[in-house]
């Protein structure tokens, strides 16, 4: 079985990678890979003589620092190795087992079967807006669509539910022809993709936010934490601002102002904000929903009006 493999959360590997090479450089390489083997031994030393687990994972720390540095000295991004790492187990238990040992199936590590005969692949955002897709998913399939499922199939046309931030980097690799996501995920992967339309479907902002009683001084450094470091990181060089961005995978706002001075998050409505104490202290960028495709998509089956069409709909019910 050929497949297709893609999560973004292995790219986070990219930050600690980076973070790796501001702190150690990049070292001669003969002698790291001395002190790397020296490493392998102490942590395997650590495990044989019982050592408590904070040892153990002192050692193991050690490490992985060693290999996160081994990737800058050789220029190898270590999300990149990871990824074909997995793809080759994937393969693995695919052949020998037809399934995944480890988990329910293939949605569950966003893995979506090739098949040259699959026609058009459509990606369809969950999350804040699951009850539009499933609409449009029933539009175009023509019956009511189950909410448990994450994949509808009609004549040459698939249907796959994902996460936002997942479908713009699927589309530009090619792993979808067509999807629907939110703007800011687009800028945040610089995804090379083509905009077909702007949708109606929700109005965001991501915003730079802090507590209601709480300046956020740009004189000196700001701890942020925050969904989008991407987006963040360019705000704050814009801003000629000193900050620490730390990437957290969601619900940023439950942390300012006790652990960070600020955040830069989603925001639909502000009620959270309001009932929390917090407050928007700039807008960053204005989102809305986007239908992209990938940049080499040819339409010779006509499926962009079709889908459109069907959107149109769905707007006017």
């Amino acid at each position: 079985m050929k497949f297709s493999y893609f999560n973004t959360d292995i790219r986070n590997i990219d930050n600690i990678q980076n973070e790796a090479l501001k702190i150690y450089g990049k070292y001669d390489l003969e002698k790291s890979m001395l002190w790397m083997t020296e490493e392998f031994g102490e942590f395997f030393k650590a495990i044989r003589k019982d050592c408590t687990k904070e040892e153990i994972t002192g050692e193991m720390g050690d490490l992985l620092a060693w290999i996160l540095c081994m990737g800058n000295i050789l220029d190898i991004r270590l999300s990149d190795a990871i990824e074909n790492t997995f793809k080759k187990e994937i393969q693995r238990q695919l052949t020998q087992y037809s399934t995944l040992k480890y988990c329910d199936g293939l949605a569950d590590l966003n893995i979506v079967e090739d098949n040259s005969n699959a026609g058009i692949r459509i990606g369809l955002p969950k999350g804040n807006v699951i009850g539009k897709s499933l609409q449009l998913v029933r539009y175009i399939m023509g019956e009511d669509a189950d909410s448990k499922k994450l994949s509808f199939k009609k004549d040459n046309i698939t249907l796959l539910l994902l996460k936002h931030r997942d479908i713009p980097k699927m589309i530009e690799k090619g792993q979808l022809d067509v999807g629907i996501t939110s703007y800011e995920w687009i800028v945040e992967n610089d995804s090379k993709v083509k905009v077909i339309k702007e949708l109606d479907w929700c109005d965001t902002r991501i915003a730079l936010i802090g507590g209601a009683q709480n300046e956020i001084d740009n004189r000196n450094s700001v701890n942020c934490l925050t969904e989008f470091p991407n987006i963040a990181k360019e705000y704050f060089v814009k801003k000629n601002m000193c900050a620490n961005v730390t990437y957290i995978s969601g619900s940023s706002e439950a942390c300012v102002p006790e652990m960070a001075d600020c955040c830069v998050d989603c925001v639909e409505t502000a009620r959270t904000l309001r009932h929390n104490n917090l407050e928007i202290k700039d807008v960053i960028l204005e989102s809305k929903m986007m239908l992209i495709t990938n940049q080499n998509f040819v339409d010779s089956n006509n499926v962009l009006p079709f889908i459109v069409d069907k959107i149109k709909g769905l707007n006017h019910e």
